[in-house]
């Protein structure tokens, strides 16, 4: 659906975007936010990572857990035996079919859920998962839309309605999203993870560091986001910190040496040379 021009109410489940951006509290203090101004609904489109490739089943069997497919509709199956009729065990058992590749049976059990549940806000966010996979985008935005509405506190809806509006070139609209999930959910790592990304892509990489903190809180051994940290430093003293923690959990990743070679080079280090150099051996051919 087409972004609302500067006269027409916000979309229903949004925050009204004709607001300056600080007049909207942040998720946790320390974070800065951009001006809704600054930011664009009309940037580049590019396909959603979700959206299935052709002749691949709906449901990847590592959503289904440890049992594969056929041990998660056998343990679903068995829980619907105690409780039968339970909304959010058949939705449970529609995904399960479809992760056996039952595609028609799945599908037209989450259907008879919906009309029989309108207003079950995982109904709606378990649709706009399946519209995202099928490449249906404005009925998977409209179904987030949904289950936000249904469920203001669903912090995972509104995020990865962010996501969606972020492939669509609506970056505006994505940023709002993704900060009113963080408030809903402060340490959700992969919404800190993208508005991370959206802070560097609308040129203000600095002002990701304490989104990036938060993330290795609780991921202290990804060593993409040590490097994503150590590119928002501007102190290099604290950016070398960064790229050496990255070195020791992923010795041989090109980006590491990449960026250890620039800090280094930056600093006018003795190190500088050697560390260029050995960037080079690790380099994609």
């Amino acid at each position: 659906s087409a972004p609302p021009s500067a006269s027409a109410p916000p979309p229903s489940g949004s925050v009204a975007l004709e607001n300056d951006a600080g007049a909207v509290a942040p998720p946790f203090p320390e974070l800065e936010m951009l001006p809704l101004a600054s930011l664009s609904n009309t940037d580049p489109q590019h396909p959603p990572k979700e959206v299935a490739a052709p002749g691949e089943l709906l449901v990847p069997a590592r959503m289904l857990g440890v049992d594969g497919p056929a041990g998660a509709l056998a343990s679903i199956e068995k829980q619907l035996g105690d409780k039968p009729g339970d909304p959010d065990l058949r939705i449970g058992h529609s995904l399960a079919l479809l992760g056996n590749g039952r595609t028609d049976d799945g599908l037209r059990e989450l259907d008879e859920i919906g009309r029989e549940h309108p207003k079950l806000g995982l109904f709606w966010a378990t649709k706009a998962y399946l519209d995202l996979r099928r490449n249906r985008l404005d009925d998977a935005e409209e179904s987030f839309t949904r289950a936000i509405e249904l469920d203001p506190k669903d912090d995972t809806a509104r995020r990865n309605r962010g996501l969606l509006r972020r492939t669509r070139g609506r970056t505006r609209d994505a940023y709002v999203d993704l900060i009113e999930s963080l408030r809903l959910a402060p340490n959700n790592v992969e919404a800190l993870k993208q508005l991370a990304r959206l802070y560097y892509d609308s040129g203000h990489p600095r002002a990701a560091i304490p989104l990036l903190e938060r993330v290795l809180r609780s991921q202290p051994r990804d060593a993409a986001i040590w490097i994503d940290l150590s590119i928002a430093q501007d102190n290099l003293d604290d950016s070398l910190v960064s790229v050496r923690k990255a070195l020791a959990l992923a010795p041989s990743a090109p980006r590491v040496h990449e960026r250890l070679c620039s800090v280094l080079a930056k600093k006018e280090s003795a190190e500088a040379i050697g560390a260029c150099s050995h960037a080079l051996t690790f380099a994609p051919d």
